[in-house]
């Protein structure tokens, strides 16, 4: 149980929160649509998988479920890492994207067609997982991650992409009863969850 009020995680959410910086170096050619390498192939793809820590923008969002009530959207990932484990959107930092909110709003329009307002920043975890994607000559096993977490309001008709599916939206009395996969969460759903829900709850129960 995490004692922080939604206040206290408003105020906080901006001194913590990654700083976006774009810098061109004084080449004032240089763009931030410079960034963007288009297509990476898959072999050259999977072997910076294999050998880099990426940085992901996640988003713990607030939408409305089929009864009207205002939840936290999880998903059931589908691939690795976390397989089958109830996760947030978002993902991976694209070159072409400076930021972490603008990232995490694109991954969410893509992920699951929703529009997000009102970014409040929760915190980050490193991860180290056992996944190693694809065929590797590397020595290492395994891939590294960063996560940065956000919650966000989320409006708009809800859409899956393919790494993402079950969906379910974890009101306040859910995440109070705890059962189910809800008692199985990863460490940092587990701990951003309880901070969303607390800004939920501030939000659209008072």
């Amino acid at each position: 149980m995490i004692n922080i009020t939604a206040e206290e995680l408003r105020r906080f959410g901006p001194v913590y929160e990654p700083i976006p910086s774009f810098n061109n170096e004084g080449d004032r050619s240089f763009t931030e649509q410079d960034l963007d390498p288009g297509y990476v192939p898959q072999e050259t793809y999977l072997s910076a998988r294999a050998s880099l820590v990426r940085t992901c923008a996640d988003g713990l969002v607030s939408c409305l479920n089929e009864e009207g009530e205002y939840g936290i959207l999880l998903i059931t990932r589908k691939g690795n890492p976390a397989k089958d484990q109830l996760w947030s959107i978002g993902g991976g930092i694209p070159r072409g994207i400076v930021g972490p909110r603008e990232a995490l709003n694109a991954n969410a329009q893509r992920e699951c067609g929703l529009k997000l307002s009102n970014h409040v920043y929760l915190g980050a975890m490193d991860f180290a997982w056992a996944t190693t994607p694809g065929e590797t000559e590397l020595k290492g096993k395994g891939i590294r991650d960063t996560g940065l977490m956000y919650y966000a309001h989320g409006t708009g008709d809800l859409r899956f992409g393919e790494l993402d599916n079950n969906p379910l939206i974890v009101t306040p009395n859910m995440w109070e009863r705890r059962q189910g996969k809800l008692n199985e969460l990863h460490p940092y759903i587990d701990r951003n969850l309880e901070k969303a829900m607390t800004l939920l709850v501030d939000d659209f129960y008072r």
